[in-house]
């Protein structure tokens, strides 16, 4: 044989040699391959855990501009010469229960219309926040926030509801009318005057009480009924709480600040033996502004009268404001996708003026 056939069948033998891959190259193949893989994998996941709480934090963000928005709107118009109910209302669950169901009614001026075909249209309401009907019974992240709007009216192509006439007002206001319509055909001098009439304003009161903040008188949410759905404010809100201040005047110290009142745990310090429900001996009870000040109705005073003030163990001064300084509202939100499992609470605070 030649040298250069020598040659040529050795460098074909090396070609042929060189094609194949050994064990242990294989192996490394396979574990770069794996890790680039669970690498990439890692960045998937972390970006779609990152999309999803960015979408979980907007859909948050979106309902809380939706309820300090409308709620900013409507105390803007705040009537102070009408009457005001607030319904206080802590969660089952023993002290420590973050929880509140509390309920909120007034009148405001502003451009209101409802939502029917017809739909009536008036620079007056009385408006009411509070949770739906159904929603106590829920886990925190199924609750229903609602608003109600009444708008005042003089349209007598409408029906009579309720009836105007303070003397008749009792048994007048029904209970599903309070859900069903969107108006009152009651101006705000006559409410004015059912709220302070001395003949017939214990009955009138109570009336209002009863089928406004009520067992069972909450809104009626239905999710699948069109028809309830005006009542609709926001859905998902665990908590939501309204606290009203005044300025108090510390016996130990001769200082003077403003306390939000009622609160579970006024001084923060995780002792709950200080809270104003326990001290009122009751977990749901309501106040009202600018009635006649009458004695307690069924859990309900009026601040003028005077009460007891748990947080500082005694009683808290006749002479209380008429009406509050501010409003404190505490909401705890949720979003649809669970992502948030306790939810995220927020507080927005209403000026009301001196």
């Amino acid at each position: 044989m030649r040298i250069e056939d020598k040659k040529i069948k050795s460098l074909v033998s090396l070609s042929l040699r060189g094609k194949g891959f050994t064990l242990i190259e294989i192996v490394v193949a396979i574990g770069l391959m794996v890790i680039v893989v669970l690498f990439a994998g890692s960045i998937l996941k972390a970006g779609i855990g990152s999309y999803r709480t960015a979408m979980a934090q907007a859909e948050i963000m979106q309902k809380l501009r939706v309820i300090t928005q409308q709620l900013d709107s409507d105390f803007r118009g705040l009537r102070k010469d009408a009457p005001m109910f607030i319904w206080f209302e802590k969660g089952p669950n023993g002290a420590a229960d973050p929880n509140r169901f509390d309920q909120i009614m007034f009148f405001a001026d502003g451009d209101f219309q409802s939502t029917s075909n017809n739909p009536v249209i008036g620079n007056v309401a009385r408006i009411y926040y509070g949770h739906s009907q159904k929603s106590l019974g829920l886990p925190n992240k199924d609750r229903i926030l609602a608003r109600r709007q009444h708008i005042s009216t003089a349209d007598t192509d409408l029906n009579n509801w309720p009836n105007p006439s303070p003397a008749n007002f009792a048994g007048s206001f029904i209970t599903l009318s309070n859900d069903f319509y969107e108006y009152d055909r009651i101006s705000l001098s006559q409410w004015q005057a059912i709220a302070n009439d001395p003949l017939n304003n214990p009955t009138n009161v109570n009336q209002i009480i009863t089928v406004c903040f009520g067992i069972g008188n909450r809104p009626a949410i239905d999710l699948a009924d069109s028809n309830t759905l005006h009542l609709l404010m926001t859905e998902r809100v665990g908590s939501f709480s309204v606290q009203w201040s005044y300025p108090y005047t510390d016996i130990s110290t001769g200082q003077t600040h403003l306390y939000w009142w009622p609160s579970i745990d006024p001084d923060g310090n995780g002792d709950f033996s200080d809270s104003d429900f326990d001290a009122m001996l009751t977990d749901q009870f309501g106040v009202y502004f600018n009635t006649a000040n009458l004695p307690i109705i069924s859990r309900w005073f009026s601040p003028n009268g005077g009460g007891l003030d748990g947080a500082k163990g005694t009683y808290y001064p006749a002479a209380k404001p008429a009406y509050p300084q501010a409003l404190k509202f505490t909401f705890t939100i949720y979003d649809s996708r669970g992502v948030f499992k306790e939810g995220q609470t927020f507080t927005h605070i209403v000026y009301l003026g001196e």
